[in-house]
């Protein structure tokens, strides 16, 4: 089988990221607000958290939304947060801009 190899001229000038304004959650503070995790025994949810940790080093999450909280106004969203990151690509950088790639992490709700 063959792959193709695009060839991309890219050049970066400047990267940029924002997060919300929000104490982060552990592994574990996120399995005891989730409805199926919440109700395991603490040895289970600790032992859950820190295989997350081994497989995918993540330790900690900032969260848009979080489980059981109501939404409120002055929340961030993906889309603020994402033009903020615009913004702070755009004081960074020394020339013009031809294009932004955007990522994120987001799961598919917590």
């Amino acid at each position: 089988m063959n792959l193709v190899k695009p060839f991309i001229n890219i050049k970066i000038l400047g990267a940029a990221t924002a997060l919300p304004k929000v104490t982060p959650l552990t592994n574990l503070d996120i399995f005891n607000l989730h409805p199926l995790t919440k109700l395991l025994p603490d040895l289970v949810k600790n032992r859950l958290a820190q295989s997350i940790v081994s497989q995918y080093g993540y330790t900690q999450r900032y969260m848009i939304r979080t489980p059981g909280k109501l939404v409120n106004e002055i929340e961030a969203s993906s889309e603020t947060l994402a033009k903020e990151c615009v913004q702070n690509a755009f004081k960074q950088a020394s020339k013009n801009i031809d294009f932004f790639i955007h990522g994120t992490t987001t799961t598919t709700r917590y």
